[in-house]
């Protein structure tokens, strides 16, 4: 069966407009993923035993709606496909009313967890998930953000240790909600892509790009030092 998790929209996870905030959303996506590979034995511990770790390289969400101060929702999430060293996983979140409220696509590649090297998918690997069809209720992009426009410098970040995940690289859902920060505020953010293309360390100083097309807003950060991209998001707005 696909994995749920029960939430409450908590004080910490809502904006000034006691809505989740469009930056958590992405947290509360792989808070749903992680907790899905503990519950079946797979989780941080095993991935360190037995050198096996699996990266996000891509995020496509969709918000049709998002939920109010101290709502319930729950989360669901599976895989639906696998291929070389890829593994597609959906999430969706659902309110009482049974309406999927958001809904999302995840790729990762399954590599080893000291050198990154890409590591091909084994039967070993899939033990405990379960795969079901994709979420038809949405439209998918890929992997890659196509960033397009003229890019400016919005700001020179030094990432801190609270930007800091379990692997000892910056989060990448802290990269999210660095990226919304360049959103204007009086815009609703209806689609995240992200595109993950090299970890960040703590203190590693960056420089977040944007710029503006149309219905889509762009934020890369990238290096300061040497302009390496790490990651893309493209924010579709309404």
């Amino acid at each position: 069966m696909k994995f749920k998790l029960d939430k409450t929209i908590l004080y910490d996870d809502f904006d000034e407009h006691g809505k989740l905030a469009t930056g958590r959303v992405v947290t509360a996506f792989q808070d749903t993923i992680n907790a899905h590979s503990q519950a079946i034995g797979r989780g941080i511990d095993y991935m360190v035993e037995t050198g096996r770790t699996w990266y996000l390289i891509a995020w496509n969400v969709e918000i049709h709606r998002l939920p109010e101060k101290y709502e319930h929702v729950t989360l669901s999430t599976w895989g639906y496909e696998t291929k070389r060293s890829l593994g597609m996983r959906n999430v969706t979140m659902t309110d009482d009313a049974g309406e999927v409220i958001i809904c999302g696509d995840s790729i990762w590649t399954l590599a080893d967890i000291h050198t990154g090297t890409p590591l091909r998918i084994m039967e070993d690997d899939l033990i405990g998930y379960e795969t079901f069809p994709k979420y038809e209720g949405m439209t998918y992009l890929g992997r890659h953000v196509k960033a397009e426009g003229e890019f400016e410098l919005a700001e020179t970040v030094r990432v801190r240790r609270s930007d800091i995940d379990y692997n000892m690289h910056m989060s990448n859902a802290n990269y999210v909600e660095l990226a919304y920060e360049y959103i204007p505020g009086d815009l609703t953010v209806t689609r995240i892509h992200a595109e993950y293309k090299a970890q960040t360390k703590y203190h590693e100083t960056v420089d977040c790009l944007v710029s503006h097309v149309e219905d889509k807003y762009y934020v890369k950060i990238v290096g300061h030092e040497n302009g390496e991209e790490k990651c893309v998001v493209c924010f579709t707005v309404a």
